[in-house]
């Protein structure tokens, strides 16, 4: 693996102006993988001046809207701007094509694209192996968000990289970031709201922290003043570091 673009960095509602969910992983030989599919991504993408050149698949952990509302305008994008005839995947929890399908069919009615997507559905790796796709290893983690919520630890060359998507705290996120070299981890809340959540808060990521272990964690999902919020932490409760949108990771 190469680099992360952080694309879209924050929730549904965009605060602070972020652009909601959406990563570009480059692999070492250049090869591209978006990540989730936000309603603001296709925006994100042209403000950041990002290549869509090696783009040849997208990988969804969820079907809220600010994951995939983006998804037809990405479609409508690689036909009408690339003039894209290469296949394009799509690869997320079972139902993805059906999903993807209806936002289309509401979306656009009788639309066609000038290229094949194929839809791979992703199983728990309890339940199956690895899916590999392109220069792409990729581990299913269920999440407690929703019943089709997955994390993903994804690797290629020898360097691994691990992303909740939307979840509240849950044993499996210790699985999920076992060991890899860079993991981003959904930050909503600074305490949980008195009525519960699907989502994590700051207070149990210091409480919890030294169970994951991964040295290199980022958070999305978030907004600026829970980002300065972990930013201000003492250094013996350091947790990890907030994203902002045009970010770019290295490995």
């Amino acid at each position: 693996m190469k680099s992360i673009y952080i694309l879209g960095s924050g929730n549904a509602f965009c605060m602070s102006g972020r652009g909601q969910t959406c990563f570009l992983l480059e692999s070492s030989d250049n090869s591209k993988m978006l990540i989730d599919f936000g309603a603001t991504s296709l925006l994100q993408i042209t403000r950041q001046n990002v290549s869509m050149s090696n783009v040849d698949r997208l990988l969804v952990t969820h079907f809220h809207g600010d994951h995939i509302g983006g998804i037809p305008f990405l479609l409508l994008h690689l036909h009408f701007i690339e003039h894209r005839t290469e296949k394009f995947e799509i690869l997320g929890p079972v139902g993805v094509g059906n999903v993807v399908h209806q936002l289309n069919n509401l979306l656009y009615p009788g639309i066609e694209f000038g290229f094949e997507i194929q839809f791979t559905e992703i199983k728990p790796i309890d339940d199956s192996k690895p899916t590999v796709t392109g220069p792409f290893s990729i581990e299913a983690v269920p999440v407690s968000h929703r019943p089709e919520s997955l994390g993903y630890r994804i690797s290629n060359h020898g360097r691994s990289f691990a992303f909740s998507g939307d979840t509240r705290w849950c044993d499996s996120l210790v699985q999920l970031y076992h060991q890899v070299d860079i993991g981003i981890l959904e930050l909503s809340f600074l305490e949980q709201p008195k009525d519960g959540s699907s989502h994590i808060s700051l207070t149990e990521l210091v409480k919890n922290r030294s169970l994951l272990n991964v040295d290199r964690l980022y958070f999305n999902h978030i907004y600026d003043e829970l980002a300065q919020q972990v930013s201000d932490l003492p250094k013996s409760q350091k947790v990890g570091e907030p994203l902002s949108d045009g970010q770019i990771i290295q490995f």
